[in-house]
């Protein structure tokens, strides 16, 4: 982060849940990631370093849903 920077750090478990903000606000066929990662104010290929590719991303979110938010299934290490 830089110096006089507030934001809360990029973490996989806040990349889920601001992509399920923006599913529910633009749906799938809008979702990206390039969206997504203006959303959390930084550039898409800082996404890379917690997720491999959108699919993944999809894949996180759907197991967040599932296992009812806990927070763990969003913030499982990549494979």
């Amino acid at each position: 982060m830089v110096a006089g920077d507030d934001r809360a750090p990029l973490t996989r478990a806040s990349i889920v849940a601001m992509c399920l903000d923006v599913l529910d606000e633009v749906g799938i066929d809008g979702l990206t990631v390039r969206l997504l990662a203006g959303r959390l104010g930084v550039k898409s290929p800082a996404l890379y370093w917690h997720l491999r590719n959108k699919q993944e991303l999809l894949d996180a979110m759907a197991d967040f849903v599932v296992h009812g938010g806990r927070h763990g299934a969003a913030a499982g290490t990549r494979r």
